[in-house]
């Protein structure tokens, strides 16, 4: 993937994940952002390992197939654009039935050890056991012209990251920035990721990474609109712009 840089350390990252068994790292220390990192996990008929990202914050958001998801020892089964979270000490496998799955591993901060271990353990955070959040149109609010809904937050035991879905209107949202640090990534629909005067193409299956305090408008050049899945530290409302 070649990664399109624009102003202020903002990027896009094109569609470009392949393989049946992969984890690619797409946001990071390495790519300029100070607390979030995210993965992309591509998986086959094999389950994953048992992973554990030790005392970060885990949140899963599915973007593909329907697989298994088992937190220390308590299973749920999740499904395209369901988010999930993961507590800090927490390990975690994933397994897809002998089918195919995609997952954005999204981890705050970011964990530099090998997230490999030997057993899942019994350690299930039950303070929160509604881990496991779909989308909604009941629960769907608006922001302008734009609507989002937050699937993990503070009720699903997310307290440094929050994952929404955003849907954004043919047209250009004003100006604006965020005092989190942001990462997206396009669902559905096609166009342009702006910083000042520099702009990116997006469509199906890009990433977009936005520093903290980063002025950016995204412009949506499709008749259906453009759909996306958000992720920012810290936590709060994807509403709070300015």
């Amino acid at each position: 993937m070649e990664k399109i840089e624009l102003n202020g350390g903002c990027y896009v990252l094109p569609p470009g994940i392949e393989g049946t068994l992969n984890l690619k790292k797409v946001i990071g220390g390495l790519f300029g952002a100070k607390h979030l990192s995210q993965q992309i996990m591509t998986l086959g008929q094999a389950p994953t390992p048992i992973l554990s990202f030790g005392k970060s914050q885990v949140v899963l958001f599915v973007l593909a197939g329907t697989p298994t998801i088992t937190i220390a020892g308590k299973a749920f089964q999740a499904g395209p654009e369901t988010g999930l979270s993961v507590r800090p000490g927490e390990a975690f496998r994933v397994a897809t039935g002998g089918g195919f799955a995609q997952i954005l591993i999204t981890v705050c901060p970011e964990h530099r050890g090998f997230p490999i271990v030997k057993s899942l353990g019994d350690n299930f955070d039950d303070t929160y056991p509604d881990r496991l959040v779909a989308p909604d149109a009941a629960k769907k609010e608006e922001m302008g012209v734009r609507t989002y809904q937050v699937l993990v937050g503070g009720k699903a035991g997310s307290s440094q990251v929050t994952q929404f879905i955003g849907e954004i209107p043919p047209g250009k949202t004003p100006p604006h920035h965020h005092l989190y640090e942001e990462a997206l990534y396009i669902l559905f629909g096609e166009g342009r990721m702006w910083t000042g005067d520099t702009c990116a193409p997006v469509g199906p299956g890009s990433i977009i990474f936005l520093p903290s305090k980063q002025e950016h408008s995204l412009e949506c050049i499709s008749k259906d609109g453009l759909r996306l899945a958000g992720h920012f530290y810290p936590a709060g409302s994807p509403a709070e712009n300015y």
